[in-house]
């Protein structure tokens, strides 16, 4: 039996003063703090109820309050089948047959769960004493849930262990970057972010059409484990003149996470830049060089950088090359004094070069 908690005059609304109040009787004043209408435990309360007609109209029924032993029910020992509804089974300490009178004796039973690997938990049945079985059926099979039974008495509550059933929500892959390896081949790679993934599905949409899956990349039990890895993948036979999307999806035996982010591919040879100009200027201090600025306009989305080409004739014949990085539209050097310089520029990538830009002479100063 639970201990009767109650307000301390139940005909009267919570917080309220009225028929609490003690006078001092040497001063004839209220004494301050006022008693105000509270819940307070009276352990286990019954009344003494007399059926004297005159006794009960001036008051005369009293509580009696009785102290008994007290001890916490033993913890339940929780089991789990199923995975959607999911069945619940748990030891009882103290079982009905055999344990009269015992102060461990629990109330009852509230079952709990809680969703996914960090979800509050939250009651969503319970049973009464001595019982030992419950099942969930508003459990959704492929999600992972929590599972504890909480024995109570007045004492208080035991929990049981907790019981995980279902898989964890699968962590979408991130980080999808792709690399032009040649004409032919394009190299996906990506952070694997989940640790209960058994493949990766690889999803590609060719000038703009439907996605469709293209490849798997199968885990075992030793990659999964580990999350933060790399995954790569490579996509033979792309062709030339193509535009190529991708992403990919984590796969376990109960769902498919969300796609990562999407890569697009423009599989063509980059533009040409053009507007090529460059300049000279005197280096301060500097007796024997000038410094050579060149700028152009980069007319290409899909380059994997620039080559820049300076020959002392205009044939460049036996030309130096450098290179600098895509996106890149200007390039500086220390040349030296007295000679005169040609400059070209090229858009570079995995699947070929562009044209060269118009060539520009620099004289130094």
């Amino acid at each position: 039996i639970p201990d009767s908690i109650r307000l301390l005059n139940p005909a009267l609304p919570a917080g309220a003063t009225e028929g609490f109040t003690n006078i001092n009787p040497l001063t004839g004043q209220p004494i301050t703090p006022p008693v105000t209408n509270t819940l307070f435990n009276f352990g286990w309360e019954y009344v003494w109820h007399c059926h004297i007609l005159s006794h009960e109209e001036n008051d005369m029924m009293r509580t009696i309050k009785l102290n008994v032993a007290r001890q916490l029910p033993t913890a339940p020992v929780l089991t789990a089948t199923g995975t959607g509804p999911v069945s619940l089974t748990w030891t009882d300490g103290t079982p009905a047959a055999t344990s009269s009178g015992n102060p461990a004796n629990e109330i009852g039973f509230r079952i709990e769960r809680a969703t996914g690997p960090t979800g509050a938990f939250a009651i969503i049945g319970t049973a009464l004493a001595n019982v030992t079985t419950y099942n969930d059926a508003t459990a959704v099979n492929g999600t992972m849930y929590r599972y504890r039974v909480v024995a109570y008495n007045a004492s208080g509550d035991s929990p049981s262990n907790i019981v995980t059933v279902g898989q964890p929500p699968i962590a979408s892959p991130t980080n999808l970057t792709a690399t032009i390896n040649s004409p032919s081949q394009i190299r996906l790679s990506w952070t694997d972010a989940s640790n209960n993934e058994t493949s990766f599905a690889v999803w590609r949409s060719v000038n703009g059409s439907a996605f469709t899956q293209i490849g798997t990349v199968n885990r075992n039990a030793n990659q999964r484990v580990a999350t933060g890895g790399t995954v790569n993948f490579n996509n033979n036979g792309v062709t030339v003149g193509n535009t190529y999307a991708y992403y990919v999806t984590a796969v376990n035996a109960t769902g498919v996470s969300a796609p990562s982010n999407t890569v697009t591919v423009v599989l063509a040879v980059p533009a040409a830049p053009t507007n090529l100009t460059g300049s000279a200027v005197r280096i301060n201090g500097n007796l024997f060089q000038d410094r050579a600025t060149l700028n152009w306009t980069d007319n290409s989305a899909n380059e994997t950088g620039f080559q820049i080409q300076r020959a002392t004739s205009a044939n460049f014949n036996n030309a130096t090359s450098f290179s600098v990085g895509a996106n890149v539209t200007t390039f500086s050097q220390n040349v030296s004094r007295v000679l005169n310089y040609y400059y070209r520029v090229r858009a570079t990538s995995g699947v070929g070069d562009s044209g060269w830009s118009n060539a520009v002479f620099v004289t130094t100063p």
